[in-house]
């Protein structure tokens, strides 16, 4: 086929790009994207309709500086529902599919590409951009598949080849949550509601498809609802052996976005989608077709026989024959060049007869020649019908065919016609059938007017003369074909069916014609528990002239379906019966509803049998109220019986009279407004008194005295939890007065600041006085801290950061007052500040205890810098490390205290080599007790100059008395040590003169 016959074919490709999706920035809120996605879902359609979602709600592409960044899908939302991250403070940006398949708008020519790429990725949504990477526009299957036309291709593809087999089964019992979070968990975009019925077997109820969970959660609904609540009725099924033809026109016919595939056995096999009908589509599938195709040419008798004159067959040809349409193929000229097997069925000529024929001069009449002729001349203008019905003849001068057929046209390189390709259905039947319709309604019009109210007023609506009868006619067949009700009749002694309407076939699946044929046909499908019933009620209607009862009848799928048969034995003027005249209806939603309520109601009145609130309804008599009904825990709070309760009245129960005013007056209070009345009172049992808070509401209805119902709780426990809370509450406001601690709230949007009662004190202000604005509360604050404060509370304000400060206060009374502040930022979705609150505790006499404290580390020090000694302290143990050494060791020794107190060694280095061992032993045996003990050792100045040291220390101990510092002074004993020296020398001089004087007075003496 010439490339250029493709191109109207191809240039409809446009249609399917949506040139506006949606679209966000990647700074936008998930929750603000979910709302623009459920914006066309504002009402609860989902209970009821199974129609394909808004595209453009089914997607949002995120775009940045024109370049698409990101996807955010249906499912998506399913997902993040699932795991709880809508209520999330998040961006779109940390959720989204980043770097989503694309494709270019120059990369593709024609749609398999499109559907080629849809197949690889598995994917739903793909976005079209230019060749500059801006985005034109959205794809999806739904809008690739709608601007294709109908493609006879997937014929020769059945439903089970492609079909998505995975089908997911939830209990009619199970929540809203369980259904998302099961639906997260999957590929599949629906649930198949189902409940279990005999061996084991499931039964399908509905489905639910992710676009109603988003449209659920979308309306604020309570997840926790059951499924089988909110699901869609009506699955539509297909058979596995029908073709993807077939599929694709339901799924176009009724706008829905899933198939479900029914076994023989009534179960669900599988789910067809957009998706699979475009994956027969693939090229590898139809080359696998194609593969096929050629091998059923290859194994055709014409073939085998040898009549195919070249040895590989001719795809084209075969395509063409194996096809059920009739296709021939006309030249320019109105010669015959191809006519398939459907046509020679059809018209009972053969290919060889026609060939190289005129076409109309075979098949047309003299009348319809004339007119086909002239619109084929005017094929060079394009102005050949596209579509015709004609009639056309067959050989041998039998009845013609009604052919509706497609006209299309093939041109050459230069863009001339070459070809005419008719394809056509024969239709004969189809209009044979429309006319005995149109007879059969003829005559079902006169038998409705005789039997049933609704129909005679029906029929008399469209009696009139003879020129308005046809009119009629077609009217009362639309209005019969639109009825939600089947009309039939039948004989009023063996109940075979004489009519049944056409839309039967819509309801139950069934031809018309099937229960025309036997009475059994309509027996056999009646539920086997419902024929007995049905027999006795059936037995009935000649006494009774009408009957009506409800049974389930089973539907062409399998499945049971309740219906109403409503009947009524039609008489002639004498009274004899003609026959029975009636209508079904379905019910079956009804009945699931019915069924719903039951367990409504059973589930009502179980939760009402078991809460601990009291509920009941009353009657308001004089003065007095009468109990109609109460659970459990109201007859428990009275300490008597339910059935005492019922039809007895307050003061009959012996309820204090305080209280059956105060009811009465309440109860006849609602009564007046009609609107719910609350109050609170006490209630004295045996085991002491009960808070109890009371609703009352007025119950609409004509009684003949008004009543209420009522839902009381018993509030005890917290009544004293709120006192405990006013005891703390007051525990806690002396609490902060006591440790001058004080809480406050500054909101920013009105600039208002809302404090305790002890920042008042705090700042030397009345409580009772208006609270300071924020410059008063700046121009409060010390001069010389105000700039900071300023400062410090805006970065916050900007940031979001801590707030941490101290600062100076000025009081009314001119009184400095120390402050410390610390504050938390509250932001919006939008990250802007909103609220700042915190604490401030006053610190004045920390800070006045904190300066006395340095000025006495100050004399001290000085104190210890100016004495004629070094003051140290070390840590004692294994590594004795120096913690402190005044700077008089410069002037003792020659060291600065920065070399002193960076090499913890220097002090054994310095040590006279003499003295060291018994130094050394002092650090090692340090005494047990707390007083000072003193030793005497030299030291080697940096000079080595040798320097005599006294060194009292004390030991300083922890809790378990572990010596843990040595606090001491070094005191330069050195000239006191020479003096001692000189003294000694000295004293030794002078007992040497003593004792030379004594020998010289001895010698004398002698």
């Amino acid at each position: 086929m010439p490339a250029s016959s493709l191109s109207q074919f191809y240039s409809s490709l446009d249609a399917a790009i949506n040139p506006n999706p949606l679209t966000v920035s990647p700074q936008t809120p998930l929750s603000e994207v979910f709302s623009l996605m459920c914006r066309s879902r504002k009402t609860c359609q989902f209970f009821t309709d199974d129609q394909i979602e808004d595209v453009e709600t089914r997607c949002v592409l995120v775009i940045d500086d024109d370049r698409l960044v990101g996807l955010l899908s249906l499912g998506d939302i399913v997902r993040l529902i699932a795991e709880g991250m809508l209520d999330v403070q998040v961006s779109i940006s940390q959720v989204m599919t980043a770097e989503p398949i694309t494709v270019k708008r120059s990369q593709f020519e024609n749609p398999f590409t499109l559907i080629h790429r849809f197949n690889q990725y598995q994917i739903c949504h793909l976005p079209i951009l230019s060749d500059q990477g801006q985005v034109l526009g959205l794809v999806t299957l739904e809008s690739l598949r709608c601007c294709l036309p109908p493609l006879d291709f997937l014929k020769f593809r059945r439903v089970e080849e492609v079909m998505r087999r995975e089908v997911i089964y939830l209990s009619p019992s199970a929540t809203v949550k369980q259904a998302t979070q099961q639906l997260a968990k999957s590929q599949n975009n629906c649930l198949v509601i189902a409940e279990k019925i005999y061996n084991h077997q499931l039964q399908p109820l509905g489905f639910i498809t992710a676009g109603d969970l988003v449209q659920f959660y979308a309306l604020g609904l309570d997840d926790r609802i059951r499924v089988d609540q909110i699901m869609n009725f009506g699955l539509k099924l297909i058979h596995p052996d029908d073709n993807l033809r077939e599929a694709d026109r339901r799924i176009q016919q009724h706008r829905i976005s899933q198939l479900f595939v029914s076994s023989q056995s009534g179960q669900i096999a599988g789910i067809i989608t957009p998706n699979c009908i475009l994956k027969g589509l693939d090229a590898m599938e139809m080359y696998g077709v194609i593969q096929r195709l050629e091998q059923q040419v290859s194994q055709h008798p014409s073939h085998q026989n040898g009549k195919v004159a070249h040895p590989q067959p001719d795809l084209n040809a075969a395509i063409v024959e194996t096809v059920s349409n009739l296709v021939v193929v006309l030249d320019s000229q109105g010669r015959i060049v191809r006519f398939n097997q459907a046509s020679e069925a059809v018209t009972g000529y053969s290919f060889r007869e026609v060939r190289n024929q005129i076409f109309w001069e075979i098949f047309l009449s003299s009348e319809e020649q004339q007119q086909f002729q002239a619109n084929f001349q005017t094929l060079p203008s394009s102005e050949f019908p596209p579509q015709q019905e004609l009639s056309w003849l067959t050989k041998g001068g039998l009845q013609a065919r009604t052919v509706s057929h497609f006209n299309s046209t093939l041109y050459n390189d230069a863009g001339q016609v070459e070809y005419v390709i008719l394809t056509g259905e024969d239709i004969t039947q189809y209009r044979q059938r429309e006319k005995a319709d149109d007879q059969l309604t003829e005559e079902l019009k006169n038998r409705v007017d005789e039997g049933g109210e609704k129909s005679t007023q029906y029929l008399a609506k469209y009696r009139g003369s003879e020129s308005q009868s046809q009119s009629e006619k077609e009217r009362l067949k639309f209005l019969l074909s639109a009825n939600p009700a089947i009309i039939y009749s039948c004989n009023y002694q063996t109940y075979k069916a004489t009519f049944v309407s056409e839309n039967v076939r819509l309801i139950l699946g069934y031809d018309p014609e099937e229960f025309l044929e036997s009475y059994e046909f309509w027996w056999e499908r009646v539920h086997p528990d419902d024929q007995a019933f049905i027999a006795v009620e059936m037995n009935k209607i000649s006494e009774q002239g009408y009957y009506r009862y409800e049974y389930r009848f089973r539907h062409q799928d399998g499945n049971y379906r309740w219906m109403r048969d409503e009947v009524k034995l039609v008489q002639d003027e004498r009274g004899n019966a003609v026959e029975l005249v009636g209508y079904w209806i379905e019910i079956s939603e009804y009945k699931q509803t019915e069924v719903i309520l039951q367990e409504q109601e059973a589930i009502l009145s179980s939760l009402c049998n078991s809460t601990t609130l009291m509920m009941g309804v009353v009657e308001i008599l004089d003065n007095n109220i009468r109990h109609l009904w109460d659970n459990p825990a109201t007859a428990k709070l009275l300490g008597c019986e339910v059935q005492q309760l019922k039809n007895n009245t307050c003061r009959g129960l012996g309820i204090p009279e305080n209280l059956t005013v105060l009811w009465v007056k309440h109860c006849q209070e609602t009564q007046q407004t009609q609107k719910p009345t609350h109050f609170e009172y006490t209630h004295q049992t045996i085991k002491g008194e009960n808070w109890l808070s009371a609703t009352i509401c007025p119950v609409p209805g004509n009684f003949s005295r008004p009543r209420c119902c009522y839902v009381v709780e018993d509030i005890t426990e917290r009544k004293r939890t709120e006192e405990a809370l006013r005891h703390s509450t007051q525990n806690l406001l002396e609490s902060q007065r006591i440790a001058h601690l004080g809480n406050w709230d500054f909101d920013v949007t009105t600039g208002k600041i809302s404090w305790s009662e002890e920042v008042f004190r705090i700042f030397g202000l009345d409580p009772c006085q208006d609270k300071p604005n924020l410059e008063e509360w700046l121009e409060m604050i010390h001069s010389e801290d105000r700039e900071q404060c300023y400062n410090i509370l805006q970065r916050s304000l900007n940031t979001g950061e801590y707030f941490d400060i101290e600062y100076r206060l000025i009081r009314p009374d001119g009184e400095l007052r120390y402050l410390h502040s610390q504050g938390e930022v509250i932001e919006n979705l939008h990250s802007q500040a909103i609220r700042l609150f915190g604490v401030i505790i006053d610190i004045t006499e920390q800070k006045l205890a904190d300066q006395a404290l340095c000025a006495s580390e100050a004399r001290y020090r000085a104190l210890v810098e100016q004495m004629p000694a070094t003051v140290y302290t070390i840590t004692v143990g294994e590594a004795s490390m120096p913690l402190y050494i005044s700077p008089h060791i410069e002037q003792m020794l020659g060291y600065t205290t920065d070399e002193w107190m960076s090499n913890p060694q220097l002090w054994c280095q310095c040590l006279h080599p003499e003295d060291r061992e018994q130094a050394g032993n002092r650090l090692k045996n340090l005494p047990s007790h707390d007083r000072p003990f003193v030793c005497e050792y030299r030291l080697l100045t940096r000079n080595q100059d040798v320097l005599w040291v006294q060194d009292a220390a004390v030991v300083i101990r922890d809790e378990d008395q572990t010596p843990i510092l040595l606090q001491g002074l070094m005191l330069d004993i050195t000239e006191r040590k020479h003096t001692e020296v000189a003294l000694r020398q000295s004293e030794e001089r002078f007992s040497t003169l003593i004792r030379n004087l004594s020998v010289g007075v001895t010698l004398h003496g002698v």
